[in-house]
């Protein structure tokens, strides 16, 4: 930041006097802050019922993959694939 240059006085200045601050009010005591309750989270029952479902179809993706894999059946059956098919 650069520096301010004072401008040269030539001739002296009378100061102004300084008003007379009126004196504040006092302020009301603050009221102590009411303690609010913690937002509450997800509830036991939706959070199993999540996890219950992705480990269904999880169960359910794995049993076709095996069938698929396996016996030639099933969503992901190897039919198309030339190296496992009985030839």
């Amino acid at each position: 930041m650069a520096a301010r240059r004072r401008k040269k006085v030539t001739a002296k200045r009378e100061r102004k006097p300084k008003k007379a601050r009126k004196p504040k009010a006092p302020k009301a005591p603050k009221a102590p802050k009411a303690v609010e309750a913690p937002k509450p989270g997800m509830p036991m029952e939706s959070a199993a019922v999540i996890v219950t479902t992705l480990m269904l179809l999880m169960a359910l993706i794995l049993v076709q993959y095996e069938k698929g894999l396996h016996y030639g059946e099933g969503m992901f059956d190897t039919k198309y694939q030339g190296s496992s098919s009985s030839e």
